[in-house]
């Protein structure tokens, strides 16, 4: 079975000056038929033209410029609420919406501040670890004293 592949780029049979005036009536733009000739102007138009123009100048303002790759950010407004509050005793925490179960929860045991940080384990080294950390300690004190 053939498989349904195209045989070739198809040409079209439009002169150049036949396809630019098909692009550019799918464009809107004007071609040399239909182009506004700057001699059938009067002075009123040209007015006329002229205060569109200021007039779309002054609503749109000035134009702003960005970086795309940085572009402006609304700034952020502080809400007091959703807050989280924890518990320390039961080592949970809990979001709540508005000042009214503030009030509940704190009166239950909560806190709005975390849960204090807990001191890391103790290492323990054996005697050669020991004395291995004890020899890079005190090549490090010699380099700090050096770079005084």
């Amino acid at each position: 079975m053939p498989l349904n592949e195209s045989t070739g780029i198809r040409r079209s049979n439009l002169t150049r000056q036949q396809q630019r005036e098909a692009e550019a009536a799918i464009y809107g733009l004007p071609t040399n038929n239909n182009q506004m000739e700057l001699e059938d102007l009067t002075p009123q138009d040209i007015e006329r033209m002229r205060a569109i123009v200021q007039s779309h100048d002054r609503t749109t303002g000035k134009i702003e410029t960005f970086d795309l790759n940085k572009p402006p950010q609304q700034p952020l407004v502080f809400r007091p609420y959703p807050k989280m509050i924890y518990h320390h005793g039961k080592r949970i925490h809990k979001v709540i919406q508005n000042e009214e179960q503030l009030a509940e929860h704190l009166g239950q045991g909560w806190d709005t501040q975390p849960y204090p940080a807990e001191p890391p384990e103790p290492v323990h080294l054996d005697a050669a670890a020991a004395a291995e950390a004890a020899a890079i300690d005190t090549q490090l004190k010699v380099l700090r004293e050096k770079k005084k």
